[in-house]
């Protein structure tokens, strides 16, 4: 098995594996998906929602912005000494309070923790009309991606064969 990196930038790389069967090609792209540790909020209390969205909506849309972090400064919280309860070792909350007219953008998300914060500062999640507002705080921790997609730490992750043409001269 042979790995070449065409590109390897911050949030995106590209590679050619040869020398490898298909089935290995597909078990280390559902190992990227699915096995990763990433950070995702999962908990959001909602002391506010005045929007069009109703709050099961609301949370969901805040489960799938991509967060950013440090891996190696947190633990999961299934592994952390806390049990579960939550403590600076596996969880990060963010709050957000934002009033009307105008969109809610992931950078409205305030972070307890610099490190860990939104991937992009523009991602919209709900446009706020007069006298409209959201005020929010959200848990987020560490899990893999097989637990639900806002876990994933790829957005897209895939592969392609190569033909190997020779040509018959005969």
């Amino acid at each position: 098995m042979k790995i070449e990196f065409s590109s390897l930038e911050e949030r995106a790389a590209s590679f050619v594996l040869s020398d490898a069967s298909v089935a290995f090609a597909n078990a280390l792209r559902r190992a990227m998906v699915s096995e990763v540790m990433t950070f995702a909020i999962e908990d959001v209390k909602i002391y506010d929602n005045t929007s069009a969205l109703f709050d099961e909506i609301l949370t969901h849309r805040l489960g799938l912005i991509p967060l950013v972090t440090d891996p190696d400064s947190f633990v999961p919280r299934s592994e952390c000494s806390c049990n579960g309860t939550g403590c600076p070792r596996c969880t990060v909350t963010f709050t957000m309070s934002v009033e009307g007219p105008g969109m809610v953008m992931s950078g409205d998300l305030i972070s307890q923790d610099a490190v860990v914060r939104p991937a992009e500062d523009n991602i919209p999640i709900v446009k706020l009309e007069k006298n409209q507002k959201v005020v929010i705080e959200a848990q987020a921790y560490m899990d893999r991606g097989m637990e639900h997609a806002k876990w994933s730490p790829t957005t897209v992750c895939g592969y392609k064969n190569y033909p190997v043409i020779t040509p018959d001269t005969r």
